[in-house]
Order: structure tokens, then C-alpha cells, then sequence
């Protein structure tokens, strides 16, 4: 065991992988994505209680709702068919990857932002029907 005191454990540790669910290995999961929409949000004002009941209702579509810092994001999506979503990575963004019915997800989304005005949604992508 190194003598590191810290919250975080060393880097190498990370490396190895006996970290676990830790910060750096959670930022891989933005590449790995198997959804096919994506739907870009501004969740800025947005209480944490609100952000839930919209995470809860967006689960039960088939979907999920995450935030991500914006920088990993246009990385993660550099040289991809969705990379022309990075103009709108901008402030307190939430995505919501929709695995389920995107109809459903994204009239969700409207009726959230119509009693939450503070949502916004900025745009979606979809690769469904994209070749390879």
C-alpha cells in the first residue's frame, strides 16, 4: 500500500483498475454510450429534487439522464457522427441517452420543460438510422 492519505487513491491504482467506480474510470462511460439519441439539456436553475423527478420519469422510458463536464463530452464525441452536438455543450448541460421510445422521452422532456420553464433543450441526435 502506497502512503498516500488522500481521498483519492494513487494513480496507479487507476490504472491497475483496483480503483473500482472511481472519478477517472466513470469518464470512459461517455464513449460507450449504446444509446441511439442523445437529447442535450441546460438544466441550469434546476434543484436537485427537480433534476431527480426527471431522472425517475426519464428511467422509466428507457432512458438516462446524466451530466457531464462539457470538455469530455466534445472529446468523447471528436470524429463522430454526433460530434456536430458540441456547438451546444455549453453552461450546465444533461444529456439524456434514450435506449427506449425517443418519442416518449422527448414529449417527457417538452411537459418537464413546460411546468419547469428552467429546462432547456438544445438538441438532439439521433444514430439509428445511420450506416455504419
Amino acid at each position: 500500500m502506497s502512503g498516500r492519505t488522500g481521498r483519492y487513491p494513487a494513480k496507479e491504482q487507476y490504472e491497475q483498475g483496483s480503483a473500482g467506480q472511481g472519478r477517472h474510470h466513470r469518464r470512459g462511460q461517455v464513449a460507450h454510450r449504446t444509446s441511439s439519441t442523445a437529447v442535450v439539456t441546460e438544466y441550469r436553475g434546476l434543484t436537485v429534487a427537480q433534476i431527480s423527478t426527471l431522472r425517475r420519469q426519464l428511467r422509466t422510458l428507457g432512458a438516462d439522464y446524466k451530466v457531464f463536464k462539457n470538455t469530455l463530452v466534445r472529446r468523447a464525441i471528436a470524429g463522430t457522427d454526433v460530434e456536430s452536438l458540441a456547438e451546444f455543450l455549453v453552461g450546465p448541460t444533461a444529456i439524456a441517452f434514450v435506449d427506449g421510445d425517443v418519442s416518449a422521452v422527448a414529449k417527457a422532456l417538452r411537459d418537464f420543460a413546460r411546468e419547469t420553464p428552467k429546462l432547456i433543450v438544445k438538441a438532439a441526435s439521433s444514430t439509428a438510422n445511420r450506416s455504419p
